[in-house]
């Protein structure tokens, strides 16, 4: 479990052919669900994460938000990231059991 900037991220279930992060579990009791696909498609610092395993391996959270850590050292300034407001703006989702 972390607790991010006010944000609290217990878990990341990703889709990743859908390019999707899935299950982020916020302050305010909401799941919440991030579509990365449209920013991946602009290109710029995001065409890298195309590569879904890039995107699947290095998916972490740095820097009080979700991030892609590309060289595995958990550098902040080597990691793409997205926005804290933007994950807790993405649309709420209803929760997925967990499972032993």
């Amino acid at each position: 479990m972390i607790w991010i900037f006010g944000i609290f991220i217990r878990k990341f279930t990703r889709l990743f052919r859908e390019m999707i992060i899935r299950s982020i579990y916020m302050n305010d009791g909401a799941v919440r669900e991030f579509d990365m696909k449209p920013l991946i498609e602009k290109g710029g610092v995001f065409e890298v994460l195309k590569d879904k395993n890039i995107f699947r391996q290095t998916l972490t959270v740095i820097g009080y938000t979700a991030a892609w850590d590309l060289e595995g050292n958990r550098d902040e300034s080597k990691c793409i990231d997205i926005d804290p407001f933007e994950l807790f703006n993405s649309p709420v989702v209803p929760d997925i059991p967990e499972t032993c």
